[in-house]
């Protein structure tokens, strides 16, 4: 006998509470009381779809984890788009840290999103390079940490202006 049909949206709510809690503050553990009441749901509705904190925290960063679904015309747009990406989970990083120091499946999936963005910024200075928008390709990951810091602050447009100057883009790439 089945019972009553998952509410889709309860999913969404509750990941959606997760997510603020863990930007709000730095937490080293989810708690799914907190959780529940700010989703405005019974601790029980919780727990039948997430066992712990842990599980939940992983399908809330699979949700939020949502790559550029496809390249820029420019450096500029190709960035603006990744910082964009990043945003959701940049709020999240501190805690996200946290958790990673205590599980290793969270450490391994929150490399495993930072390693997929670098991926994605590695083939947008190469198309920057091959549109002759850059002269020289710069390291990756130290870039990727700047980007990381403009997804996490308001003024992403300009930190990104910064960048491409930096960077000693052409015109075309802006």
């Amino acid at each position: 006998m089945a019972g009553r049909p998952r509410d889709p949206g309860i999913d969404g709510a509750v990941i959606a509470a997760a997510a603020d809690l863990l930007a709000r503050q730095e937490l080293a553990t989810l708690p799914m009381e907190a959780v529940a009441e700010r989703a405005g749901v019974a601790k029980s509705t919780v727990y039948r779809r997430w066992a712990n904190g842990d599980a939940l925290l992983a399908d809330t960063v699979d949700f939020l984890d949502r790559p550029p679904d496809q390249p820029g015309a420019s450096l500029a747009e190709d960035l603006a788009r990744l910082v964009e990406s990043l945003r959701p989970v940049a709020r999240l990083l501190p805690s996200l840290r946290l958790f990673a120091r205590r599980n290793a499946g969270t450490e391994t999936r929150l490399m495993a999103l930072i390693d997929g963005r670098r991926l994605l910024l590695e083939e947008a200075l190469v198309r920057a390079e091959d549109r002759g928008e850059l002269r020289d390709i710069p390291e990756s990951t130290s870039l990727l940490h700047l980007l990381i810091a403009a997804a996490s602050h308001d003024g992403s447009e300009t930190a990104v202006r910064l960048l491409i100057r930096g960077l000693g883009a052409t015109e075309a790439a802006q």
